[in-house]
């Protein structure tokens, strides 16, 4: 009897540990990281890789891919090299603040696949961050390409002004052409930089706040379009490759 309990805990251990792979896959091509020779990361692949760990090329190449990645927007660790792979994974680890001991971090299937999630949770928490500065300089410079865009249709040659004073110049033109009431609600010369900063933040809460319903709807989408493929029905009749909506 103990030998059953423990041959299924054996087994019930080592299907964790596959979905935990699985996962590990599906982020890695989220990311769009393929091998040095193209290829994409499998699950086979990965298996192996983290079985064999350190002594595996592919696992050593991974690593070098995603810690380059890291290095973009944080300075760290780039570990490839055999003899000094060890140490420079443990020092990856401490700069992406590793959890747990990163001493122990390569001892076991179970220890590197901790690691990679933590890797790859990191370099997704970077490439968030990062994608949404980038949005704040777009948002700005896209306000200004717009006013920009404004003066040049009415015909305003003096664009060397700062935005709220090209909204000025904009509204005075318009009101001197009798396109608009002389009277505003907001009169664009009464704001001030701080103004203008309060709009701006507003206006990047709603963008945020209807990126993320987009991204609701395509993850509810994503779960529908799965629920149906795992009917028997359609396990006969589709295409098994997977289908993955993306905003």
């Amino acid at each position: 009897r103990k030998q059953n309990e423990k041959y299924m805990s054996e087994e019930n251990n080592k299907t964790l540990q596959d979905q935990r792979i699985e996962s590990l896959c599906e982020n890695i091509t989220a990311l769009g990281i393929s091998s040095p020779k193209g290829q994409e990361y499998d699950f086979e692949t990965i298996r192996k890789c983290l079985e064999d760990g350190p002594n595996s090329n592919v696992f050593r190449d991974l690593i070098h891919l995603l810690a380059s990645d890291i290095n973009m927007f944080q300075q760290t660790s780039i570990p490839h090299d055999h003899s000094t792979f060890a140490e420079d994974f443990k020092t990856l680890l401490i700069t992406t603040e590793f959890a747990f001991n990163p001493s122990n971090s390569l001892g076991s299937l179970t220890n590197r696949v901790i690691a990679l999630e933590h890797i790859l949770s990191h370099l997704k928490a970077l490439l968030m961050i990062h994608s949404e500065s980038q949005m704040e300089v777009d948002t700005k410079e896209s306000l200004q390409d717009s006013l920009l865009n404004i003066c040049d249709l009415l015909k305003i040659t003096d664009t060397s002004e700062k935005n709220h004073d090209l909204i000025g110049s904009i509204t005075e033109t318009i009101k001197e052409r009798k396109l608009l009431p002389s009277k505003l609600l907001i009169n664009p010369k009464s704001l001030q930089s701080s103004h203008l900063e309060i709009l701006d933040q507003m206006n990047q809460e709603f963008a945020k706040e209807y990126s993320d319903r987009r991204q609701v709807l395509v993850t509810r989408l994503n779960v529908t379009m799965k629920s149906f493929l795992w009917s028997g029905e359609a396990n006969e009749r589709v295409d098994h490759r997977p289908i993955i909506f993306t905003i």
